[in-house]
C-alpha cells in the first residue's frame, strides 16, 4: 500500500516528506496519525529547495539554495539557508 501511494503521488507530479513514511522497509507499522507533507513538483522555489534537500544527488542544491534569497534585500548566509531548509523539511 505504501509503495502504491508513493507511485500515485509521484505520478500526479507531487513530492512528499518525510520520505521514509512511504518506505515499507523502514515504516513497518504505518499509522494514520503519521503526517505526510505533500507539495507540488511545479518548479517553484519551494519545490526546488525541498527536492534538492530530499534528493541532493539528483538536483542542483546550490541553485536551489540560491533561489531562497532571490527577491530579498539581503542574501542569507549559507548556514542560514541550511537552517531554513532543515526547518521546512522537518516541519
Amino acid at each position: 500500500m505504501l509503495e502504491e501511494l508513493d507511485g500515485h503521488l509521484t505520478g500526479q507530479g507531487l513530492g512528499f516528506f518525510p520520505v521514509w513514511k512511504l518506505r515499507p522497509a523502514i515504516n513497518t507499522e504505518p499509522r494514520k496519525e503519521q503526517r505526510l507533507w505533500v507539495y507540488a513538483l511545479d518548479g517553484s522555489t519551494r519545490a526546488q529547495v525541498l527536492s534538492a534537500i530530499l534528493q541532493p544527488e539528483e538536483h542542483d542544491v546550490f541553485a536551489a539554495l540560491g533561489g531562497l534569497a532571490a527577491g530579498r534585500q539581503q542574501a542569507l548566509l549559507p548556514q542560514q539557508k541550511l537552517d531554513l531548509i532543515r526547518e521546512i523539511a522537518n516541519s
